[in-house]
Order: C-alpha cells, then sequence, then structure tokens
C-alpha cells in the first residue's frame, strides 16, 4: 500500500483521485488517521500507475490535457518549457510517456524528443503540432520516430494514441 506526500504544488505533479495522498506540511493526527484506515483496506491488486510528463508553455491548454490524463487514472508531471522538461526527464526516474508541444519559445518540441531518445531511457514521445507530420519528421534525426497527434485534438483522440503508446 502506498501514501503520496507532496509539497502542496498541485501544479507540477497530479495523481488521480483515487490514490491516497497528503500534502505537506501534514499534521500528526491526520497522517495518523489516514494511515490506519489505509492499513484497514483489502490488499490492492498490482497497480501499474503510469506517469506522464505534459509540456505546455500554454498554461490552459496543459491544465486541460493534465486533467484528461487524472481523469483517465494516469499520474501527470508537468512543465512549461522544454529546458525544464530536459531537467524533469534527467531526474524523474519513472517516466512512461511524454505529451508535448512542438512550437515553444527557445527550444522545440522536436528538440525534447531527441534529448529523450539519446538518454537511452525507455519513454515514448507524443508531440501535438497543427504542422503535417511528414513535415516534423524530416526535420529530426530520430532512430525512432516519436508519434504525431494533429492540433487540436479531442480527449478521445488524445486517450486512444497514449494507451496505443503506453501498452507498446
Amino acid at each position: 500500500k502506498v501514501l503520496f506526500l507532496s509539497n502542496g504544488d498541485s501544479g507540477r505533479f497530479d495523481l488521480p483521485p483515487s490514490l491516497p495522498s497528503l500534502a505537506k506540511p501534514v499534521q500528526p493526527a491526520a497522517l495518523l488517521l489516514t494511515v490506519n484506515r489505509l492499513l484497514a483496506q483489502p490488499a490492492p491488486a498490482a497497480n501499474n500507475l503510469k506517469i506522464i510528463l505534459v509540456v505546455d508553455h500554454n498554461l490552459a491548454r496543459g491544465e486541460r490535457t493534465k486533467n484528461i490524463f487524472v481523469n483517465d487514472g494516469y499520474a501527470v508531471i508537468t512543465a512549461h518549457s522544454v529546458e525544464e522538461a530536459e531537467a524533469l526527464s534527467d531526474t524523474v526516474e519513472n517516466i512512461d510517456l511524454v505529451v508535448s508541444g512542438v512550437i515553444f519559445p527557445g527550444q522545440s518540441g522536436v528538440h525534447l524528443a531527441e534529448h529523450v531518445e539519446a538518454s537511452g531511457r525507455d519513454i515514448s514521445t507524443l508531440l501535438v503540432s497543427h504542422f503535417h507530420p511528414d513535415l516534423l519528421r524530416s526535420t529530426a534525426g530520430f532512430s525512432r520516430q516519436p508519434e504525431f497527434l494533429p492540433n487540436p485534438f479531442t480527449p478521445e483522440a488524445l486517450l486512444t494514441r497514449v494507451r496505443r503508446l503506453l501498452e507498446a
């Protein structure tokens, strides 16, 4: 059984509501009550929680994307720039998927996909763009091509593509 503790900065890491969590600082009585309640519950089935890094400089669009994932049972880490996402992808041990826009001030989402691929970790990348995927693919030197999703997208189209990538 797992109890997640956070610094209360819900803008950076969000868990599905079904997972137990407390924001720090935690009052001892609240911690004790939550731990006792958690221990009294039957053991959960194996939980293969998937962690998605959402990268978007547009705060409203990033929040919408994050909420789609959290509501579907994924844990989400957010970044607002490619540089911030690169640092997170280098330091966070378990990231299963990066979902990023392509156009950013500074580095591009294509650069981020190249960075993630160069790390040698098994992290898939989904780039969201209004550009045609063939144009984007021809600009990057990937050994493993990232996936592309046209923007704007529906929640259903996003989740269908993400589920396929995470099952591969």
